[in-house]
């Protein structure tokens, strides 16, 4: 399944890639062991690299493709200004993304396996227009909106087709979802109402998303070769690749087959409630839930297999949010405090992997289909680790951070092409 690449430099940025890699083990049960560095012996080991770049004040991933290339958005200071711009990281380099004439800030919110990335922009002035934005080939193009010139419109999901959807205002004012295609915006309606919005999109060109009814009421809707498809109160959060659809009707959590059959997600016999995060082209779903004891668990379920339980949720617990077709689960650990902490994980086969450390707060929320995994940390730049196999370069015990991941033991850095290391920037 895709997690979710390109384009590209309007200045030079000469960008510097931090990476450290570690070896650890990380085989935490519950939330206890998963709070605190694992004293064993090394068995995994985890490469970190840091998404920096010159004039990169701050910056946070909100996608990646299957070629582990990062789409996202950070703040950049040039010429005494501080703007938020969308960037690309090509795996080596980041670079930033080039903005329309018009445009004062752009934010990147998808990409492909093609290096399309789609977006949206905001023009300066007291209305800050939004508008919809594509990346592509060496260029930035506005996509236009449903209302013309004068309405906002935004981009949020582009599949391995070419088709972007997203949102746009009307000219009489309402938003309506639209899918853009073969440099056509085609209003995707309603359900009777004045407003829909698209929500995600997989690459047989299926819609999921939400629309107004005629009395305000709202219901899930599914957009597939030119036909909507009411939900009813199903309310869909995602689809994967063969078009299996996850979301919640009311309090319970309910995966729509592609043949439109409704299973139940109910991780426990009893549980009281569950919040379905993520699911994979195996249908295999992740989330938290209530068990009939009052306890909280992180779980991943699978329709005729049994649960398996990934940690304590809750306050001092764990918090999954994404799998990839691997059964690798990511998220983070959470402590209340005091002190209040969080550490980003990786979960696969039983083993929990702590991916932050211990005296940072992290986070991890993207993953793609080899494990490259993508996240954010308080102060931190944008962040991707990938946890691995140590083989015969580690050794020794320790925590995420200790030496040992790379040929000499240590860290390396990378990026840039200037002699100084700090580059000159590239043109796409």
């Amino acid at each position: 399944m895709r997690s979710m690449g390109t384009t590209f430099v309007s200045s030079a940025l000469g960008a510097a890639l931090l990476v450290f890699a570690g070896c650890g083990d990380s085989r935490a049960t519950d939330p206890a062991s998963a709070s605190s560095r694992s004293q064993e012996t090394a068995a995994t080991c985890v490469s970190r690299t840091e998404l920096t770049a010159a004039g990169l004040l701050e910056s946070r991933p909100v996608a990646i493709n299957e070629l582990g290339q990062i789409a996202g958005y950070g703040l950049w200071e040039s010429g005494g200004d501080r703007l938020r711009h969308g960037f690309f990281w090509d795996g080596n380099t980041v670079f930033e993304l080039a903005q329309p004439a018009n445009a004062l800030e752009s934010i990147a919110t998808d990409i492909n396996d093609n290096d399309w990335i789609v977006g949206f922009s905001t023009r300066p002035g007291e209305n800050a227009l939004i508008r919809a934005l594509l990346w592509r080939d060496g260029t930035v193009m506005e996509l236009g909106s449903l209302g013309g010139e004068g309405h906002w419109s935004f981009a949020t999901k582009v599949n391995e087709r070419g088709q972007i959807i997203g949102d746009s205002q009307l000219a009489d004012g309402s938003q309506h979802a639209f899918l853009w295609e073969d440099g056509v915006m085609k209003d995707l309606g309603t359900l009777g109402g004045t407003q829909s919005t698209a929500n995600a999109i997989n690459d047989r060109g299926q819609i999921i998303g939400t629309s107004l009814q005629a009395d305000f009421s709202t219901h899930g809707v599914l957009w597939e070769g030119g036909t909507a498809t009411d939900l009813g109160t199903f309310t869909p959060t995602a689809i994967n690749a063969r078009g299996d659809i996850l979301g919640m009707d009311r309090t319970k959590t309910f995966v729509r087959r592609s043949d439109g059959t409704m299973i139940e997600v109910v991780p426990f016999a009893g549980a009281t409630s569950t919040l379905a995060t993520g699911i994979n082209d195996n249908a295999q779903v992740v989330g938290q839930t209530t068990r009939a004891d009052g306890s909280q668990v992180s779980f991943l379920w699978q329709e005729g297999a049994p649960t398996q339980t990934i940690g304590a949720s809750g306050p001092n617990g764990l918090l999954v949010v994404a799998i990839n077709d691997s059964a690798q689960v990511i998220g983070s650990t959470l402590t209340v405090g005091p002190p209040v902490n969080s550490r980003a994980i990786s979960w696969k086969d039983g083993q929990l992997t702590l991916l932050g450390r211990e005296d940072e707060l992290t986070e991890a929320f993207l993953i793609n289909g080899s494990g490259r995994i993508a996240g954010a940390g308080s102060g931190l730049p944008a962040l991707v680790w990938q946890v691995s196999s140590c083989g015969g370069g580690g050794g020794g015990g320790g925590g995420e951070d200790a030496g040992g991941g790379t040929d000499d033991g240590g860290s390396s850095s990378s990026g840039g092409t200037g002699d100084d290391g700090g580059g000159n920037g590239k043109s796409w």
